[in-house]
């Protein structure tokens, strides 16, 4: 009796849980609600804690989830959503590119930053709002996901390069658009 109410306990925690986690299917505007609440919850979590370069994690583990989740909705509305995933990804390159050591806050990438913050808001917003289509299909994918593993593996490459150029260049950087 206990295994089989163990079993149960797991397939409702597959189902429900690890659906955010892999980028097969489709989600309703009410689970990527649901996925923008976890991201922001795991983020929130993992910020009460002082742990050297966890804040890398931190925008990674968002950006992963929130990818998957752009990506599933995408198929729920019937769109392919690549200009979505590229607005995505570049949004999380430059906020965790430039966030942590301070440099979205100065000249025109401060204003960069507000406009990308309200764009990103907005795009939420309208993927919560916009109603399941009736020909939704869970095999329509964006080409840049095809492989969405490797993708999320370059992104993270990328990122990380490019946390590595902005920190030896931080100075001159915020001279230049100042």
């Amino acid at each position: 009796m206990k295994t089989k109410n163990l079993e149960n306990t797991l397939n409702i925690v597959k189902e429900n849980f690890l659906r955010y986690f892999t980028f097969k299917g489709t989600i309703d505007d009410w689970q990527f609600f649901a996925a923008v609440f976890l991201a922001e919850f795991i983020c929130l979590f993992l910020g009460y804690f002082p742990i050297p370069h966890l804040d890398l994690v931190n925008y990674f583990i968002y950006g992963y989830i929130m990818l998957i989740a752009y990506q599933k909705r995408c198929r729920d509305v019937g769109l392919k959503g690549t200009p979505i995933i590229i607005f995505i990804t570049l949004y999380f390159f430059y906020t965790a590119i430039l966030n942590p050591p301070g440099i979205d806050k100065y000249g025109i990438l401060g204003t960069i930053s507000t406009i990308s913050d309200w764009l990103y808001a907005l795009l939420t917003i309208f993927m919560m709002l916009r109603r399941s289509s009736p020909n939704k299909n869970a095999e329509l994918t964006s080409p840049l996901l095809k492989h969405p593993y490797l993708y999320v593996l370059a992104c993270i490459g990328i990122c990380l390069w490019g946390i590595s150029v902005v920190s030896e260049h931080q100075d001159e950087i915020i001279q230049a658009v100042t």
